[in-house]
């Protein structure tokens, strides 16, 4: 096992600079997932860690030991692709054991190897059996058996569960952390799923742009959101966004579309001194639509409605069984609301959405800094 340290990565392809200035201490056992968007550098940071990209500029350090210009075979490193990448003719055994034959380990260890690591992967009923013969799930614990055999410092794992069906994702997840808490190696994860980044990591780094925009546990993460770009992709449903001001003051108050809401005491502190155009961020589960009577549809205007909350009128209801989602259609935006599995709106309704104030978010809508 090993900890690994990135100190000022850089990658630059021509004139375009792909990863920049990425600060990471990886601790030793720790599993750490990289995760964001297509083409925000994950995938490009974890091949520089391999060695299979260059380093343009910064240090790389494996074990205490500076690797820039080691290469991939002597970095005590092992990888696990998108594509499974087995040998087609070579049956589970002989697929898993292929690497350390090419580096002339004796038999018997490899034979021990092989067993042990069939047993962890629950790979020993089919040790004889060749891809063609086995289910994706199986091959990809192949593929990630091919790699415990070597008894690596580091584990590199590039989107692996990419290629899986939904449930077989869920399933592979699990055995994920399994053969982590078995095997306790430093892992560096990738993928663009922040669920399976949530579910899998004890820290999560979210890139965006080729830069770091957070480090911290999925909670961390999740609940204490550095800036709106986090914010939006952490979470699932996605955070819902409304524009609006906040007017300082003494309480402070959130003005937007025919909305006004005083702030609670607990924000008071951290909104000191701040003013002007903000973004509220809030999560569906936060929200709650309340239908408006056609006797107030016809009663008070729209504004004095919404005091408590946002006007808006239902376009999409999604069932999910336990859970039901009502999207609804505010000024030129939707927001999502999470609702119980009997949720009596109906499409077309107007409602009333009102937020838990103590759980919303605020971010500077310049900067996208966020105020809480």
């Amino acid at each position: 096992m090993a900890e690994v340290v990135l100190k000022g990565l850089n990658k630059r392809f021509g004139e375009q600079l792909v990863v920049r200035d990425v600060d990471l201490d990886i601790a030793d056992g720790e599993l750490l997932v990289l995760v964001g968007p297509s083409g925000c550098g994950k995938s490009t940071t974890l091949r520089m860690v391999a060695g299979l990209e260059e380093i343009t500029s910064g240090d790389l350090f494996i074990g205490g030991k500076r690797v820039n210009d080691v290469h991939p075979k002597d970095r005590d490193i092992a990888m696990v692709f998108q594509s499974y990448a087995l040998y087609p003719h070579m049956n589970v055994a002989d697929n898993m054991s292929f690497g350390l034959k090419m580096r002339g380990m004796k038999k018997d260890e490899i034979r021990k190897r092989v067993e042990r690591t069939a047993k962890i992967l629950g790979l020993t009923d089919l040790l004889k059996r060749k891809p063609k013969d086995m289910s994706g799930g199986q091959r990809q614990r192949v593929a990630m058996g091919r790699a415990i055999v070597r008894e690596p410092q580091v584990f590199l794992f590039d989107e692996p569960l990419s290629n899986l069906d939904a449930k077989l994702r869920v399933q592979m997840r699990a055995e994920i952390s399994k053969l982590h808490r078995s095997i306790g190696t430093t892992i560096i994860y990738v993928t663009h799923d922040q669920v399976e980044a949530m579910t899998l990591a004890d820290r999560i780094v979210i890139m965006d742009g080729g830069r770091v925009q957070q480090v911290g546990t999925p909670l961390e993460v999740y609940e204490h959101p550095k800036n709106r770009f986090v914010a939006g992709f952490i979470g699932s449903p996605a955070m819902n966004f409304v524009q609006c001001t906040l007017e300082a003051g003494d309480p402070p108050r959130l003005k937007g579309d025919g909305f006004s809401f005083v702030l609670p005491e607990l924000h008071r502190r951290a909104l000191e001194g701040r003013k002007g155009a903000v973004e509220l961020g809030m999560r569906p589960m936060h929200l709650e639509a309340e239908a408006i009577s056609d006797e107030a549809k016809e009663g008070p205007p729209a504004e004095a409605l919404a005091k408590e909350g946002l006007v808006g009128t239902v376009e999409v209801i999604e069932p999910m069984g336990s859970e039901t989602y009502l999207y609804v259609r505010y000024g030129d935006g939707t927001i999502t609301v999470r609702e119980e599995a009997h949720c009596r709106v109906t499409v077309g309704q107007k409602v009333k959405i009102k937020p838990n104030l103590e759980h919303i978010h605020l971010f500077d809508q310049a900067s996208g800094e966020a105020y809480l």
